[in-house]
């Protein structure tokens, strides 16, 4: 059985959905667990290569959840273990 999209993956994913080349390395999303907690955005993957991946992409991550406002922080987990964390906040440039 194929393991369920987060709506939160859905929604970044579809943010890019005409752009291809950004959507493509925003696919490492759908093997970690995205989930939201108190104003905070959890991306906890299970292999090194996807903490990786979500780290380079941060940036695009970053943008439809800061203009949406729907979180204050992400944390990118390996595991349990916090890897990374970064603010989402209006001082964001928002081209």
């Amino acid at each position: 059985m194929a393991k369920q999209i987060s709506q939160l993956t859905q929604l970044i994913w579809d943010y890019y959905r005409e752009n291809w080349a950004d959507l493509e390395r925003l696919r490492c999303l759908g093997r970690c667990d995205v989930f939201r907690r108190w104003g905070v955005l959890h991306i906890r993957c299970y292999h090194p290569r996807d903490v990786e991946a979500v780290v380079r992409s941060r940036s695009l991550i970053a943008v439809p959840l800061a203009k949406l406002r729907i979180v204050q922080k992400v944390k990118i987990l390996q595991a349990r273990a916090e890897v990374m964390s970064f603010k989402i906040g209006a001082d964001m440039q928002l081209a």
